[in-house]
């Protein structure tokens, strides 16, 4: 009994972090539209029309993702919470909720992968770099 609570713990943590970041991760949802990295980075017109009409497509995808996600972890709180332990269930429930995750991470990389394809190779890495420092100050 004391490992599933300490399973239960664990997946109730691993579930609370993954929501906190949002939906596109932990960084400002439209930065391109702030002026520091519009300068920062040199966009055009066209690059901010680009990533914003690539947020707009990913936003959607990942907001439904997002509800799986979440309703595979509730499927699975709900197991746990049961006085009857059917450990089978409770497995292929949390192999949903990893492949869940697994989709929605994998939809956060295609968005990454969309805007190093719109900023281009030199500039994803200056983006990169102001993520780090803005990172490292809130540390």
């Amino acid at each position: 009994m004391r490992k599933w609570i300490i399973a239960f713990a664990a997946v109730g943590l691993l579930c609370m972090t993954a929501g906190v970041t949002g939906a596109h991760g932990g960084h400002q949802s439209r930065w391109w539209n702030t002026p520091q990295y519009m300068e920062a980075l040199k966009l055009t017109d066209g690059d901010i029309q680009q990533l914003n009409q690539a947020y707009e497509t990913s936003s959607l995808d990942m907001i439904k993702l997002k509800g799986q996600v979440e309703a595979a972890r509730l499927k699975l709180q709900y197991m746990m919470e049961k006085e009857d332990l059917d450990e089978p269930a409770m497995e292929a429930q949390y192999n949903q909720l990893e492949e869940s995750r697994a989709a929605l991470g994998k939809a956060r990389f295609a968005f990454f992968i969309q805007v190093r394809k719109i900023i281009g190779p030199q500039r994803f890495s200056q983006l990169m770099e102001i993520f780090k420092e803005r990172r490292s100050k809130k540390d």
